[in-house]
């Protein structure tokens, strides 16, 4: 996974990482440029599934669904539920 420093878009590296769940992982993240510097903490979650694993983990659950539109794509389309 390649990660892009917010500040300067160059190329980060991540420096530590633990496991919050079985689903989610907490990194410390460091951008390479110099000049910069800048260090985070992200977290990386896994939200769907695009193919099902052919070993599945029995304690994990992960809701199977497929490409979802970018921000972009959903400006201005507003949803309502009317029940």
């Amino acid at each position: 996974m390649r990660l892009r420093c917010p500040h300067c878009n160059h190329i980060a590296r991540i420096r530590t990482s633990r496991r919050l769940s079985e689903l989610t992982i907490e990194q410390t993240v460091q951008c390479i440029n110099v000049d910069c510097c800048h260090t985070w903490v992200a977290i990386t979650s896994a939200v769907r599934t695009i193919a099902p694993s052919i070993n599945p983990n029995p304690k994990v659950f992960i809701a199977r669904g497929g490409r979802t539109k970018s921000p972009d794509e959903n400006q201005g389309a507003l949803t309502f539920n009317t029940s």
